[in-house]
């Protein structure tokens, strides 16, 4: 039972077209116990109930608004497209038709006493508008609590400079959680007034405080509140909410007998705005009401002998419950056009012929739509354009930081900061605090002097080697502790500090920056420990800080860009950051971290422990590394330490290795199958994406196709893994890749197998290497014995897979390459210091090294071909061992470096020349030796089964280009001759010179690889 103790309210729901729904009801109050909207507190209304909140609380003609809502909806129903079409302007219709029905005054009817929905748009939140300045304020509140986006425009409307919609979006029942609240609503479920349907089903949907229950009559509902259905059917919804009001009252004991009693003198009812009507030549209702001289029998005669003469299309008994004015304007609405016209557009080959030129009509309709709201929308245009520019700033803005708090966290995780720190972080990096100086400070330390003062000066001396050791220079050690009198706790949030870089680089420019970056040299100078005075880059100091950097060089690599963008940066931290010392129990922690946002990097220290004032702030240099062997290694720059009692051997890895190495490729082996024998007139079907293919092989028995199903090659640039499904389900498809090709293509497994031949010492073609991530130990040991004996120490340290001689480093100094194992994982190898040099008219003697493409056919049996044809690549600078950071004196990759000299030189032009240098050498006879290299290599690499050498798949070929150089080597007797060094073996190499100058070079590739016919190709069979 509805108690009407205390007041109450009444609050619509939005519902769009079924809002003839709440018409009903308000009929319903309106004649059966008016004084529920009279007296109410507040009328609430949502979208399509807020209009008719407003019709009730104005007095407006009900009937009216019925007739408007029937009217829009048959306009949207005879276009094609229903309210999508785009002339079919919701949101004028809905203002016109309030101007038309709301009174002058509707503006002090409603304010106090309506309450409008409305949806902000800035953050979705709900606001409830009550106060209304002007009948145009009011009318533009209603507007913005119906408007759905998209389907009644782009640009929301806005009230009082703020734009709203729908406010069904985030409320469409308005203080429905109020005992004293009549909630309606047109939808099943727990409102008040609403259907009541025949289902079974318990279940409810609870959408922006509307309960609705699950049933196919709601369903069908929620379908036809933006897409009206026909004006019978709104004619019944009509009904039904007139029917649902009375049931209400009267089950509630509603009606207006129990209301207040008021004597009829003191009642000054207002004179309605229409009751029984007509339609005027305007089509609007015109009210038939009884003037004061006439009776209320001879109205009601008069009613109903008029109501007589009408013609219905709708049962008149359905909606005999209506009020007389409301039944008039429901049947006007369901009434059938009569005439010619309308006949005619009924008939369904008119119906059909409409729609089949609807890809006609609908652009010129559209541009005409377009044209007419532009026009209208010219007023308006400044404040929206602004107020859009701002929200796709505003929607980028959040999305980005969106973003980036994701992507903080994902590299707050990698670097493993705790979570406690995560959100001072991103404060911190958002506003750059550098608070690090409140809490730390810089000490510089004095070694005591115990000794006695008879080896006072050996002390010092020991002292201060052993200080150049640690802090390289003339300055003290200094350390950092903490200076904040309550010391730093580690569970305080804000325990993490950002620490500035001085100086961040790649390798391959730090000597160029030391010499043109003002005041560089000079501040990382002062950092090391290095005496420099002078105004001008001194090279000795150059020379020198490229050497002592690497004791406080720290180093992170991008995960996304080209292949040059991934190579390793390398950093220095500020005067704080490189003054913190090393510890095996460290006080605290720190990482390199790169904020995206600003795309600069810092790095962030925090505690990991609590930290008393005057304690030394610490952190392990070799941070996660627990083989103690190694940790000694890499902690040699600052702590020298004696290897050499450790064996420099390095034997073949086990098993285990290579059974890693399958698992982390995760290639998949193929099962054993026959070899495929074609017919010697077969044209084979190429599927290949690589452009180089496409473009220059022209071979009549090779077509290329596009669906990599029906190929019976695949030439691929991408790493196949599959090979147990292809072995399966397509054995007779050839590939251009070998299960395992990486025990060559890999340089740490290149150097593994090729100890297979040479022992320890590896094959004489391949200069001794060792893996910075595996040998570390035996690498620094041999290093120390090699110093030792007085023998060259240069090295070049290689990543285990990149081309280009990318991230590649060539250095006799012991702490830089150590340092190189916390990067890439790479290998060191001998540094060809007695190579064979080519002499360059124009510059001298420089190093070159030569690239020889090989074919294999098949590992069992072995069938190894080498290209006839060979390319030279040269250094552009005279050849000596010193600079190696000059890439144009130590390297022969010209061809993708931008603004330097590429030497061409062919291979047919550079053998007499060659010979002409080198008399005593017939290239005849060098070029023996390279093969034999060749053959060497890939019978090492195959002797093994797969995943420990190259896998015996009878369908497998391969394109591979192997890089060497020659080197002076002696013999037993002491006579020098010239040593093939390999130096690497490609996967799919860039052929673009090879097409370029011997557009036959992928014909004969194929030939021999596929058809096995090399009598007219230029190719030698090596094994």
């Amino acid at each position: 039972m509805f108690e009407l103790e205390g007041g109450w309210n009444v609050s619509f729901a939005g519902c769009g077209f079924l809002g003839v729904y709440h018409v009903g009801v308000a009929s319903c109050f309106q004649e059966k116990a008016p004084y529920l909207i009279r007296d109410a507190k507040r009328i609430y209304g949502a979208s399509a109930g807020a209009l008719t909140a407003a019709a009730l609380v104005c007095g407006a003609c009900l009937a009216q608004c019925c007739a408007d809502v029937m009217d829009v909806a048959k306009e949207a129903r005879k276009r094609n497209l229903g309210p999508l079409h785009p002339t079919f302007n919701l949101v004028k219709i809905l203002r016109n038709g309030l101007n038309n029905n709301l009174p002058e005054n509707a503006h002090e009817l409603a304010t106090g006493r309506l309450c409008i929905s409305l949806t902000r748009v800035s953050d979705g939140e709900n606001v409830l508008v009550s106060e209304f300045s002007s009948k145009e304020e009011l009318i533009q509140a209603l507007i913005c609590s119906s408007f759905v986006p998209i389907y009644c425009g782009i640009i929301p409307p806005s009230f009082r400079g703020v734009r709203y919609v729908d406010g069904g979006i985030s409320n469409n029942l308005p203080q429905y959680e109020l005992k004293n609240t009549i909630t309606i609503s047109p939808f099943s479920g727990e409102s008040d007034i609403c259907p009541r349907d025949n289902s079974t089903n318990f279940h409810e949907l609870r959408v922006a405080n509307t309960s609705i229950q699950f049933s196919l009559n709601n369903f069908y509902r929620l379908t036809r509140a933006l897409f009206p259905p026909e004006p019978k059917i709104l004619a019944e919804m009509c009904q039904q909410g007139y029917n649902d009001a009375l049931r209400f009252l009267k089950e509630n004991n509603l009606f207006r007998l129990h209301a207040p009693v008021v004597s009829l003198a003191e009642v000054k009812l207002p004179v309605p705005t229409c009751s029984v009507g007509e339609r005027n030549s305007q089509g609007k209702l015109v009210s038939t009401v009884p003037t004061q001289e006439e009776t209320t029998k001879k109205r009601l005669l008069r009613v109903f002998s008029f109501l007589r003469k009408q013609h219905w299309s709708l049962d008149e008994q359905f909606i005999e419950n209506l009020p007389p004015a409301l039944r008039k304007a429901v049947f006007d609405a369901c009434k059938e056009k009569s005439g010619l016209y309308a006949q005619v557009s009924n008939m369904l080959p008119i119906r059909v012929a409409s729609y089949m030129l609807l890809p006609y009509t609908l652009p010129v309709e559209s541009a005409y739509s377009v044209a007419l709201r532009l026009v209208e929308w010219i007023p308006d245009v400044p404040d929206d354009v602004r107020w859009f520019q701002e929200q796709l700033r505003h929607i980028a803005g959040s999305v980005y930081q969106q973003a980036v708090q994701r992507m903080g966290k994902q590299q707050s995780r990698s670097s493993r900061v705790p979570p406690v720190y995560w959100k001072s972080l991103y404060y911190k990096l958002v506003n750059e605090v550098f608070d690090a100086g409140q809490f730390f400070g810089i000490m510089q330390v004095e070694e005591a002097e115990e000794e006695e003062e008879d080896d006072s000066g050996d002390v010092e001396e020991t002292q201060q080697e052993e200080r150049k050791k640690r802090n390289p220079g003339t300055e003290p050690i200094c350390k950092v502790i903490v200076t904040n009198e309550d010391g730093l706790q580690a569970a305080d949030p804000n325990s993490i500090f950002l620490i500035d870089h001085a100086w961040t680089y790649r390798v391959q420019s730090a000597r160029q920056q030391l010499q043109e970056i003002p005041g560089l040299l000079h501040r990382m100078a002062n950092l090391i420990g290095i005496e420099f005075h002078g105004e001008f880059p001194d090279e000795d100091v150059v020379d020198q800080v490229m050497v002592e950097m690497w004791k406080y060089n720290q180093t992170y690599q991008l995960s996304q860009g080209t292949a040059e963008e991934k190579v390793p940066v390398w950093y220095i931290m500020d005067e704080f950051g490189s003054r913190i010392q090393h510890s095996n129990e460290p006080t605290c922690c720190t990482a390199p971290f790169f904020y995206s946002t600003e795309e600069v990097a810092y790095t962030i220290l925090w505690p990991l422990r609590d930290l008393e004032n005057g304690e030394e702030v610490t952190r392990d240099y070799t941070y996660g590394e627990t083989n103690p062997l190694i940790r000694k290694c890499r902690l040699l720059p600052w702590f020298p330490a004696d290897m050499r009692d450790i064996s420099s051997n390095t034997p073949e890895p086990s098993d285990a290795y290579y059974q890693t190495i399958s698992q982390e490729n995760k290639e998949q082996l193929p099962i054993p199958i026959e070899t495929q024998v074609y017919p010697k007139d077969k044209i084979f079907k190429v599927f290949t994406e690589m452009k180089q293919v496409l473009n220059n092989l022209n071979h009549p028995r090779f077509e290329f196709t596009w669906n990599e199903e029906e190929a019976d090659i695949l030439f691929m640039f991408t790493h196949i893994r599959e090979y147990r499904k292809l072995s399966k389900e397509r054995p007779h498809v050839l590939v251009n890749q070998f299960p395992c090709e990486t025990m060559v293509t890999v340089k740490d497994c290149l150097a593994s197998v090729a100890r297979r031949l040479g022992g320890v010492e590896g094959a004489k073609w391949l200069p001794h290497t060792f893996n910075l991530q595996t040998e570390l130990p035996q690498f620094v040991s041999y290093y120390q014995q090699r110093q030792e004996r007085g023998e060259d120490n240069h090295w070049i340290c290689k990543p285990w897979n990149l081309a280009r001689t990318l991230d590649t480093h060539i250095t006799n100094d012991l702490t830089y390459i150590i340092r190189q194992r916390e990067s890439t994982p790479k290998v060191v190898c001998k540094y060809i210091e007695n190579s064979v040099l080519f002499h360059r008219e124009e510059v001298g003697m420089v190093k070159f090294d030569i690239r020889y493409i090989v074919l294999l056919r098949s590992v069992k049996p072995l069938q190894l071909y080498a290209y006839n044809v060979f390319w030279l690549r040269f250094a552009n600078r005279p050849f000596s061992l010193d600079h190696f950071d000059d890439y144009q004196k130590h390297f022969t990759v010209m061809n993708y470096a931008e603004g330097v000299q590429l030497k061409q030189v062919h291979y047919d032009e550079f053998i007499p020349l060659f010979e002409k240098q080198y008399p005593d050498y017939p290239w005849k006879d060098v070029q023996e030796k390279v093969f034999k290299s060749f053959a060497e290599l890939f019978q090492v690499a195959s002797s093994r089964p797969a995943p420990f050498g190259i896998c015996d798949y009878p369908s497998s070929r391969a394109v591979y280009a192997v890089d060497l150089m020659l080197k002076w080597d002696t013999d037993n007797e002491g006579q020098r001759f010239m040593q093939p060094q390999i130096l690497e073996v490609n996967f799919g190499p860039d052929c673009a010179r090879a097409c370029k100058y011997h557009p036959s070079f992928y014909e004969d590739v194929f030939s021999t690889l596929f058809l096995d016919e090399t009598d007219n190709c230029p190719v030698t069979r090596i094994a």
